[in-house]
């Protein structure tokens, strides 16, 4: 887990941190005990923190696998936005031991669908005058015959 370049963790069944790898601890900044000491969560940022505590609690009484995209500090400061995807660990016995998962960086793709969803609301105004710049265009020769007849 430690060599994979996603960012690896993993808890255990009263959800408290236990592991992660050394992408994650470079990514944040943050040292092995300031995560596991649960620094991590302080990470989140703030308009993001309520829900993904509240997801996360959610998850963890369901003991379901689950997905959640969120802003996290990078060790630069700056915020950043993860897809983390988390499934449930359970014991030889099926007793519930908790959840391993990962995050990978995907404010690129946030960034793209932005400026994609800009994009598309532009396109609208822009069939529509491309439209009537069509139409007026296929009425001027007639306004034009017209106006020669008018002149003879």
């Amino acid at each position: 887990l430690n060599s994979l370049p996603a960012m690896t963790w993993r808890t255990d069944a009263d959800g408290k941190y236990d592991y992660f790898n050394e992408s994650w601890l470079v990514f944040t900044g943050l040292d092995l005990n300031e995560a596991l000491q649960g620094a991590c969560h302080k990470l989140v940022h703030p308009d993001d923190a309520r829900q993904f505590c509240e997801s996360f609690d959610s998850v963890f009484s369901a003991q379901t696998k689950f997905q959640l995209e969120f802003r996290i500090r990078r060790h630069d400061g700056v915020y950043r936005w993860v897809l983390t995807a988390g499934r449930p660990v359970y014991t030889t016995t099926g007793g519930f031991a908790g959840y391993v998962g990962s995050c990978i960086d995907i404010t690129d793709r946030k960034i793209n669908e932005d400026h994609l969803r800009q994009v598309r609301r532009m396109e609208a105004p822009g069939k529509l005058s491309g439209s009537i710049a069509h139409e007026f265009n296929n009425i001027l020769p007639v306004i034009e015959g017209h106006a020669e007849l008018l002149k003879m």
